[in-house]
């Protein structure tokens, strides 16, 4: 996979310029933002709304229904405590607390990195569609959540004694998704790396259309593991996406990709139905990830 791939058991800043694209899990080298939590907290909301102006227009089929369904599945779970899955270090008991206590920011949809994706999605939909119907319940739920005192709290926790390893490298990596890696996602490395374009995937030149990478399939959407490989599909889709955008035009390996990149994005988007929790809560955060190009040059 390209920067980032979700796991929420194992993932999220994975290695700029390595290609897992088979993989679910990854590892990361990039996670000293965790040594500043309020600078790294803070800076989830600005990158968030920032983030947005990089691509000024979504892709066609993406319109305001399609907005508001995604939004309606954050605005369901940032703030829905239960149930919910922490690993959290106790040091006393005083430490023995409700999420909503422990994290005030980040303590719905099941698991605080899952949150935080969560609160991404509500402002880069905001940016992309401000005057949406969505947009105001949108804007008081950040505002709500991402209160000076609820971030102050959220860095306290973070300091704790044997917190400092919390949410690595996955949420680390969550916390700035729209960071100066995913403006380079799927993006082949320059001469100045010593990797010419042409080496770029070079066993993509001789797949047949189609059958190069296909789409998983969940055998089960209601498991919390499993609903992953659903994430895996549109986490695919869009890096594809990505590499194609900066593939020249005539590269022989753009139908290829481009017609994997379409199946996985059927794949992916037919799974973001809200339907299952174990999905739901996390989901839609990819699907926009896709649907707006995060981080893709668009032509």
């Amino acid at each position: 996979m390209l920067y980032p791939v979700r796991c929420h058991q194992c993932w999220s800043g994975c290695k700029r310029r390595v290609i897992l694209i088979g993989s679910v899990g990854c590892y990361s080298s990039t996670v000293s933002v965790m040594k500043y939590p309020i600078c790294t907290l803070f800076l989830l909301f600005i990158i968030g709304k920032a983030g947005v102006a990089q691509n000024t227009a979504a892709p066609a089929m993406f319109d305001t229904n399609a907005a508001e369904r995604f939004a309606h599945l954050a605005l369901a779970c940032v703030h829905k405590e239960y149930p919910n899955h922490i690993t959290h270090t106790l040091n006393s008991d005083a430490d023995v607390a409700p999420p909503r206590k422990l994290t005030p920011a980040f303590y719905g949809c099941y698991d605080w990195h899952s949150s935080v994706h969560g609160h991404w999605l509500l402002a880069r939909l905001i940016g992309t569609f401000p005057n949406s119907a969505f947009a105001p319940s949108a804007r008081e739920t950040l505002r709500q959540s991402l209160t000076a005192e609820n971030i102050a709290q959220e860095a306290v926790y973070l300091r704790a004694e044997g917190r400092a390893s919390f949410e690595r490298p996955y949420g680390a990596g969550m916390a700035t998704p729209a960071c100066r890696g995913t403006a380079r996602m799927g993006r082949p490395s320059g001469p100045r790396d010593g990797c010419e374009p042409a080496a770029f995937l070079p066993q993509i030149s001789s797949a047949k259309n189609g059958t190069w990478l296909q789409p998983v399939v969940s055998p089960d959407p209601t498991d919390p593991k499993l609903a992953h490989l659903d994430g895996l599909n549109l986490s695919r889709a869009w890096m594809l996406e990505g590499i194609a955008a900066v593939l020249p035009k005539g590269d022989k390996r753009l139908p290829t990709i481009r017609a994997a990149a379409e199946e996985h994005r059927r794949a992916g988007l037919a799974a973001v139905t809200g339907k299952h929790y174990e999905g739901g809560h996390w989901l839609g955060s990819f699907a926009v990830y896709l649907v707006t190009g995060r981080g893709i040059p668009q032509t």
